[in-house]
């Protein structure tokens, strides 16, 4: 089905979640650079970029049902809601996720938070550089941050007029950090140090 055509669909039936399909550009430069034989993508749309990317086991998050109607029965769904996702007991190779602009950035600290994975491969506006919550999460769980390139959609099957980047984030070795220690810190923020010793 034509891209304009399930945009129209999406649209009548109010399941357009900022549907823009990633480029084969982009596709190739992230295919580039992945490795390992698992791949999550968060928002796969109707599972066309997750079909191009080269891992072979391949998971998929996707809230509209519309567009996962059409997706390859190769993918696996392991959720709907992105919000209401977990992605600390999912463990991939790599995360792959070209989120909805006008809330890139909240997708992109869950997934900076959260995700149990080597790498992650993100297509995001340019202005993420002003956001010092973005830069603080990849701080605190020590990612490094390549920048693979920038692109625009002027020609893409749905055209738009954001220019975004695509970076590759991974953990070194050396610092290699677990989300469930984030995930416990943030949700009980306790220092045991601190407390007063309990006697029993």
């Amino acid at each position: 089905m034509k891209i304009l055509k399930i945009v129209e669909e999406l649209k009548e039936n109010q399941q357009d979640f900022e549907f823009y399909p990633t480029t084969q550009e982009i596709i190739d430069k992230v295919n580039q650079s992945i490795e390992g034989s698992s791949i999550l993508d968060i928002g796969c749309g109707d599972g066309a970029t997750l079909m191009k990317l080269k891992p072979s086991q391949k998971f998929g998050i996707e809230k509209s049902q519309i567009l996962l109607d059409l997706a390859s029965p190769d993918i696996i769904t392991i959720g709907r809601d992105f919000y209401k996702q977990n992605l600390i007991d999912k463990k991939v190779d790599n995360v792959f996720c070209n989120p909805p602009y006008s809330d890139y950035e909240n997708w992109t600290l869950k997934i900076l938070t959260e995700a149990n994975c080597k790498n992650i491969y993100l297509v995001i506006p340019a202005r993420w550089r002003d956001s010092q919550k973005i830069k603080e999460a990849i701080e605190r769980r020590g990612f490094n941050h390549i920048l693979l390139g920038e692109y625009d959609f002027l020609n893409a099957e749905r055209k738009a007029r954001a220019r975004v980047e695509v970076l590759r984030l991974y953990i070194p070795r050396s610092k290699e950090s677990d989300p469930f220690d984030i995930f416990f810190e943030d949700t009980f923020k306790f220092n045991l140090e601190n407390n007063d010793k309990i006697d029993f």
